[in-house]
């Protein structure tokens, strides 16, 4: 592959890679948070709306569970990327 094939900055892509890994342990924090919010409330709201509530949250919970579990599967996907971008970039200067 010639060096003109190569469209991606490994350091940017590295950056992103961290972001975004921030990112997504920001939200699984927040669901923690959130799944003790709903903890407390299901304490005090004593009837069959708090249930229905619940269940409303529960398909958006489990797409940011899903967002946070694909993160942490695709991370070294994209730092490997990086460090193979850099190995042909070293190749195409030698």
């Amino acid at each position: 592959m010639a060096q003109s094939d190569i469209h991606v900055d490994p350091d940017r892509l590295l950056v992103i890679a961290e972001e975004l890994s921030m990112f997504s342990n920001n939200v699984k924090t927040e669901l923690m948070q959130l799944d003790n919010e709903l903890g407390r409330l299901g304490r005090s709201w004593q009837d069959e709306e708090y249930g229905k509530f619940k269940a409303a949250i529960q398909p958006l919970r489990r797409i940011l569970d899903r967002f946070h579990e694909e993160i942490v599967h695709t991370k070294p996907d994209m730092l490997a990327d990086a460090d193979t971008i850099r190995a042909m970039q070293r190749k195409e200067f030698r």
